[in-house]
């Protein structure tokens, strides 16, 4: 009868508009309860992405009663992929399981500093398609446990495992309606920075002219070619951060070039270096031979500066030792079927950290979209998966490999330009083109028309500025 009435009550809430997975446990434990003449007792599931036994209710067996120090009720799995303790023997096993003397049982781990005395002690798996989803646990039966009692709680599990489907449905739902606004915020504030800094542009182009034609007119001992210089080089990074808000917007276009890794991770740790503690011990192991690939200067900077700072974040608490390798491979000799690249020659960049690692279920989804382990307020999950898009991007691939407690560790493999290529992509006439064609100069800023036609004026060009530039264009 009682068993009965706990299914329709537990079914009415799982069918309810206003769902609560917290009411559903609590009917769940008190039938529980009730059916074995329990004392104590808790009702969890499991964190489908850390694995942690979260509970959703519990008697005082772990509250102020038995005065436990940690009040978060949530276990985590051990370093072997197991749970420990009694009640992870039912998770472990999928298997349902009662003793009378659990001091005597073979995963009896000892009890916490003021938790309760343990009688006798029953633990019921919740199954979702054989896998362990929850867990009814119970304690200090009045009569002692029994293969009955199994049976009984095991009925109730089949019903609870129904609240748990629709609780990480619920949850699914709730995370990809929180994807979807974080898209629309980023794509708002894309929108935004890409309007900014393509007005920012128009400020910098005649900013640039006027300085170059400056720095062509005075003569080349001029005390004043030194200021020139500087007005130059702040106007050059001004553009570079233009271009990274362009790049984050997605309205920048690729400016792929022969770079040298070698400068771009010196660069990173230089910037870097001042704002991370003391704490983290940086080791740079740099083969200054190694060669030059085809990419976007600003976009491998991005790449270097996120793992850079992931392997940090990794370490901010206690310290350790973060280390940045690069070389030259020869991809032949690192199976290419494994790694999915074609056969050739490789940069190899690796970071690596000793931080707290990364549990093996969880370190499959670190590149994916909006997937972190940080606080809400410390990242969005965005990172790693732009570093993947750029590397791929690149005809390059990273792979991540993890151990708990000891660190984790990034290979980005890059292909090297040839030297045929290298030399296609290096121009060996420096000067620039004149001619004496007509040129109609069209644009909607005077300072940048202006500067746009002394420069052509310098070259040769004849142009023409027409007043009403919409109907000449059409």
């Amino acid at each position: 009868m009682h068993i009965n009435r706990a299914k329709a009550d537990i079914s009415k809430e799982i069918m309810s508009q206003s769902y609560e997975i917290k009411k559903i446990s609590d009917i769940t434990l008190a039938y529980a309860r009730k059916l074995t003449n329990s004392q104590h007792g808790f009702v969890s599931s499991i964190d489908t992405d850390t694995l942690e036994n979260v509970g959703h209710t519990l008697t005082d067996m772990f509250g102020a009663q038995c005065r436990v120090k940690d009040q978060r009720f949530s276990f985590p799995v051990g370093k072997d992929g197991t749970y420990p303790a009694l009640w992870g023997v039912a998770l472990n096993t999928k298997t349902a399981f009662f003793t009378n003397t659990p001091s005597s049982h073979a995963g009896a781990a000892g009890l916490p500093e003021g938790h309760i005395p343990l009688d006798n002690f029953l633990a019921v798996p919740v199954l979702i398609e054989n896998e362990a989803a929850g867990l009814i646990t119970l304690a200090n039966s009045e009569h002692g446990y029994s293969s009955r009692d199994i049976d009984s709680v095991t009925r109730l599990s089949e019903i609870y495992a129904l609240a748990l489907h629709r609780y990480r449905y619920e949850l699914e739902r709730d995370s990809m309606e929180n994807q979807l606004r974080q898209m629309q915020r980023i794509e708002a504030i894309g929108t935004l920075a890409g309007g900014i800094a393509h007005d920012f542009n128009n400020i910098l182009f005649p900013l640039v002219g006027f300085v170059e034609l400056l720095m062509e007119d005075l003569p080349a001992q001029s005390p004043l070619q030194e200021s020139a210089r500087e007005v130059m080089n702040a106007s050059l990074r001004a553009k570079d951060l233009v271009k990274q808000i362009l790049t984050f917007s997605r309205q920048g276009e690729q400016e792929l070039k022969p770079l040298k890794l070698q400068v771009v991770i010196k660069e990173v740790m230089k910037l870097l270096r001042a704002s991370i503690p003391k704490t983290v011990e940086f080791r740079l192991r740099i083969d200054e031979d190694c060669g030059q690939i085809l990419a976007d200067p600003t976009q491998v900077h991005q790449v270097i500066m996120n793992l850079v700072t992931n392997a940090h974040h990794a370490m901010q608490d206690k310290g350790g030792v973060l280390t940045l390798e690069l070389e030259e491979v020869d991809i032949y000799s690192l199976k290419p079927e494994v790694i999915g690249l074609k056969p050739g020659r490789y940069a190899l960049m690796t970071v690596s950290d000793t931080g707290e690692g990364i549990q093996a279920e969880v370190l499959d989804k670190i590149f994916d979209p909006y997937f972190t382990t940080k606080p809400k307020d410390k990242g969005t999950g965005l990172g790693l998966s732009v570093v993947r898009g750029i590397v791929k991007t690149g005809n390059g691939d990273i792979r991540a490999a993890s151990t708990p407690g000891k660190g984790t560790t990034i290979e980005v493999f890059l292909p090297l330009i040839s030297k045929a290529a290298l030399d296609e992509t290096q121009d060996p006439s420096n000067a620039l083109p004149t001619g004496d064609e007509s040129i109609l100069l069209v644009d909607d800023e005077a300072a940048v028309l202006k500067v746009m036609t002394l420069m052509l004026e310098r070259l040769g060009y004849r142009f023409r500025i027409p007043e009403r530039p919409m109907q000449e264009a059409s």
